[in-house]
């Protein structure tokens, strides 16, 4: 099977994420802590805008993530995804596979989290969209396509 090659900005929200659920002192990186990243990315936002306030998500996401055990200060340790954050990056290479897609992006993460079953970042994500996540996936794929940051890692 061949690689899947990363988007620059795909990589860098992925690090992110892990920043993230460091942060938050949690033992696993979850599509929680992706989405909370992605609605600070500047396209992410601008796209969610059109359909919900970024800020408002962004507040739900950190609402959820202060309910989530955190571990003691002190402890070493080195965060794994959770079975769900496994889950997002699996559907999103599924969808780089399935298409003409060169690298894995922000599109492709995100229509991951959206197809999660029982998680509180596609519950999050679907409630601002009122049901419009096609239209809004639309939005989203236009905001990247037209952005000319596509360097490969």
């Amino acid at each position: 099977m061949a690689e899947i090659k990363q988007t620059l900005r795909a990589s860098r929200m992925l690090n992110k994420a892990y920043d993230c659920c460091k942060e938050y002192r949690h033992e696993f990186i979850m599509p929680e802590h992706l989405l909370l990243v992605l609605v600070e990315d500047f396209n992410f936002n601008a796209a969610l805008n059109i359909f919900y306030s970024p800020y408002q998500l962004e507040e739900r996401i950190k609402e959820y993530l202060e309910t989530v055990d955190s571990l003691p200060e002190g402890t070493e340790y080195v965060p794994e995804a959770s079975a769900q954050m496994s889950k997002v990056i699996e559907l999103a290479v599924q969808q780089v596979t399935s298409s003409s897609a060169e690298a894995l992006d922000i599109p492709h993460l995100t229509k991951g989290i959206l197809a999660l079953e029982d998680s509180w970042a596609a519950y999050l994500l679907k409630d601002s969209l009122y049901g419009k996540e096609a239209n809004f996936m639309s939005q989203l794929i236009n905001f990247y396509d037209f952005d000319d940051n596509l360097q490969r890692s």
